[in-house]
């Protein structure tokens, strides 16, 4: 039974289409498509009637295809594999946009990657009172035999169970014996550089602990280019004098010692010399 369609009623296509009705015409009907389309800025979507065309079959509802209960089946079992896919993808990207942000608040941790990848070329070794030194990768060798084979020494990674902090550390030896020095693996010179800088300017910047004002942090500044506050030179200077006061008598002696020991060297040298120098037999 044929059913009837009326001028303006909204009718379907096989594909599900969506048409205004417009009249029959032979073996097909005359139908406008609405299509949907957007507003340029904010305004939402809207639909849009387009210019006549025939459609050999319409439909008062849109279509559904129909299909054997097997291939339902299949078609359903699909659809949950798709669903339980989307769920796991959509999981696995909230852990690892939960461990994303957790590892940001361990800038140390940028290393890690970067040293699996070989892309390690310096390390920057810290010291309590002493400015930072830069050890390029042939140094990290191990000093055994292994150092032949082009062996690294232990890289380990460290912590405070109580602030959570963490740190590198360079061992000396590849199995991880004998002593470790706190280090910051480095792409570059230039990254191993820019650190050593970064500690300068924060120690000559921030408070200091008695006995950290050294020489060495001022060759450091000097060597980058840095401005060395001229109270700090002259504690270093001070401490100097006072070294020098306190063990210029020691050392003074040390030297009288030494050109004793001299003297006495050259005057059996003379002797020596001058018996080795008489006929054998005379006295």
């Amino acid at each position: 039974m044929s059913k009837k369609f009326e001028a303006g009623q909204t009718v379907y296509s096989e594909q599900g289409e969506r048409a205004e009705y417009v009249t029959a015409s032979g073996d097909g009907h005359i139908v406008r498509p609405i299509i949907e389309d957007c507003y340029d800025g904010d305004e939402g979507p809207y639909e849009h009637v387009c210019d006549p065309v025939i459609w050999r079959h319409v439909f008062h509802q849109e279509p559904v295809a129909k299909f054997s209960d097997e291939l339902k089946a299949i078609h359903d079992q699909i659809a949950a594999a798709k669903a339980e896919r989307s769920q796991m993808l959509a999981e696995e990207y909230a852990l690892q946009r939960a461990r994303a942000e957790k590892l940001k608040r361990f800038s140390m941790l940028d290393s890690l990657e970067a040293f699996i990848d070989g892309k390690i070329t310096h390390y920057v070794a810290r010291d309590i009172y002493n400015p930072p030194q830069i050890i390029n990768i042939e140094q990290a060798l191990t000093a055994d035999s292994d150092s032949k084979r082009g062996v690294l020494r232990l890289l380990t990674l460290g912590g405070c169970l109580k602030t959570g902090g963490i740190n590198w550390q360079l061992n000396q030896y590849s199995d991880g014996s004998g002593s470790a020095t706190g280090v910051i693996p480095c792409t570059s010179l230039e990254q191993a550089q820019e650190i050593v800088k970064q500690e300068a300017v924060k120690h000559f910047a921030g408070s200091r602990r008695p006995d950290v004002e050294r020489q060495e942090w001022i060759d450091v500044a000097e060597k980058l280019g840095l401005n060395v506050p001229e109270a700090y030179r002259r504690i270093v200077a001070a401490k100097k004098l006072r070294q020098l006061e306190e063990n210029g008598h020691y050392t003074r002696r040390q030297a009288e010692q030494y050109n004793e020991t001299v003297a006495r060297m050259d005057a059996e040298l003379v002797a020596l010399r001058d018996y080795l120098a008489t006929p054998e037999g005379v006295a």
